[in-house]
């Protein structure tokens, strides 16, 4: 019956699509067939209606190295609009359907689509050299043939959307981004901290439990332990808390102020009972506490340390119930950049972190659906 109904809509989808009309309703008709696309839905209209596109590798120079990414462009070869879209850390490899699929119906809806693949993200490291090769990727991206260089955007999901917030805020680029993405982001690392290290989220005077899920414990214990300074630290604290489960919950001897302040918020973090757990002020205590020189690391790969250059039009997005980043770090998000008029949030109950697959009964799926479609839509707009 679902695909009955698909399939007496392919004419009326067909006819908006490609016909000269307004440009309303030609965006509105991409928008539906992307998020149909997206959704786990039975039938994918946009796969009937469109060509197949082209999928090629490409390499473009970093100042450490040699950067790599697929790009996803569509048959034909008129000027197009440039995506960005930077998938962060995440546990699939870049075959994976679900990032294919994306990188596919981008590229059917006809945008020139560039994923970028960060060798320390998929080792969970988050550097601070991740901006500036996300500068570089961008360039790349506006160098390619056939990109409208008047149309440059990005897309990121999770840290992935932090740090394009910190890219398209950089003075090279930042007057050529015209909007930005950020689904799932976190507005500053130090406070991702505190929220882990003390099973509770916070915005402003409200907290409420929560607790991170085993990645992004995995990938904050990995962060925190690579940003000190000291070696005897950095090896001491990864056997205790990267090489196998937590032992002994005494403080061992010979750390730094920085090594002991990251094992205590890393105790909390692991511990299986609250004998050792934080609470919230008292772990943004010991973030405060931090050197100047760990700050800075935590600052450079965090939006709160540069958005004030940031000009694009943002939109942020995030699910109320996510559990690898809660939710009060986008509304922080939303609210640092509320005074310059440039940016919306919009929050989701459909989402298992940045996936569509939450299980919710109809009419929540109709419901969140809209909210897709809503917010897809503003990014067709922006960039069509």
């Amino acid at each position: 019956m679902v695909r009955i109904g698909f399939l007496a809509l392919i004419p009326l989808l067909f006819a908006l699509l490609v016909l000269p009309w307004p440009k309303v309703p030609r965006s509105f008709v991409k928008t539906l067939l992307f998020v149909i696309q997206v959704l786990p839905l039975p039938a994918k209209p946009l796969q009937w209606l469109t060509r197949s596109p082209v999928r090629e590798q490409v390499t473009y120079t970093l100042p450490l190295g040699e950067g790599s990414g697929d790009l996803y462009r569509p048959a034909g070869g008129r000027k197009r609009a440039g995506i960005l879209v930077f998938l962060g850390i995440i546990p699939v490899p870049q075959d994976d359907p679900r990032v294919v699929n994306l990188g596919t119906a981008l590229a059917r809806l006809g945008f020139i689509a560039l994923f970028p693949w960060s060798r320390a993200m998929m080792d969970k490291r988050i550097t601070p050299e991740e901006p500036g090769n996300m500068v570089q990727a961008f360039n790349r991206l506006a160098d390619t043939e056939g990109v409208d260089a008047d149309r440059l955007g990005m897309v990121g999901f999770c840290v992935g959307g932090s740090i394009l917030a910190i890219a398209a805020s950089d003075p090279r680029i930042n007057d050529r981004v015209s909007f930005l993405s950020a689904f799932g982001a976190y507005h500053d690392i130090g406070d991702v901290m505190a929220q882990i290290a003390s099973h509770t989220s916070i915005f402003h005077d409200d907290q409420d439990p929560w607790e991170a899920n085993h990645l992004s414990k995995e990938v904050m214990a990995c962060q925190a332990v690579e940003a000190l300074e000291a070696d005897h630290d950095r090896q001491t604290l990864t056997s205790l808390f990267l090489e196998a489960d937590p032992g002994s919950t005494d403080v061992p001897e010979g750390l730094s102020p920085d090594g002991d302040i990251v094992f205590t918020l890393l105790r909390s973090m692991t511990a299986a009972g609250p004998e050792h757990h934080l609470s919230i002020e008292a772990a943004q205590d010991l973030v405060a506490r931090f050197s100047p020189s760990y700050r800075a690391r935590l600052d450079s790969i965090s939006p709160v340390s540069a958005i004030g250059n940031l000009k694009a039009r943002v939109l942020i997005a995030h699910d109320l119930e996510d559990n690898l980043v809660p939710v009060e770090e986008s509304r922080r998000l939303a609210e640092a950049l509320a005074s310059g008029g440039n940016a919306t949030l919009t929050e989701f109950s459909l989402f298992s972190h940045v996936t569509p697959d939450k299980k919710v009964d109809k009419l929540t799926f109709l419901k969140e659906s809209t909210k897709l479609f809503r917010y897809a839509y503003s990014i067709v707009r922006l960039a069509g």
